[in-house]
């Protein structure tokens, strides 16, 4: 089951590609929990499986990771990679190690 949904944009010259962002419910994986996510990039969509101690950590840490892909990506070190204006940013946190790569609002916010 999704929990949430995020659509990026791509631009680039006249057009803009959307990129769907969806964070799937954690689940028990043994004596771990699970979050799967997938990025829908023009390229291909990417899907993750991300672990936690519980629930709420493997969530978060799926935040974190879709923060560190979408951050880290081509499109976001080209400037073409958007969230919505007037915000600057794409609203996910990022590791401590990887601060570096964030911009705008979300340097403020998570930084």
């Amino acid at each position: 089951m999704m929990i949430g949904k995020r659509t990026l944009s791509i631009s680039g010259g006249r057009s803009t590609e959307t990129v769907d962002i969806v964070v799937s419910s954690p689940e028990p994986d043994g004596e771990r929990w699970v979050c799967s996510y997938s990025i829908g990039w023009p390229t291909g969509p990417q899907t993750r499986r991300v672990h936690g101690v519980d629930g709420i950590a493997a969530v978060n840490s799926a935040l974190m990771m879709i923060g560190l892909d979408v951050n880290g990506s081509v499109y976001h070190q080209q400037g073409r990679l958007h969230w919505m204006e007037p915000f600057v940013g794409l609203g996910f946190p990022v590791p401590k190690a990887a601060r570096d790569l964030l911009t705008g609002e979300d340097a403020e916010l998570f930084g």
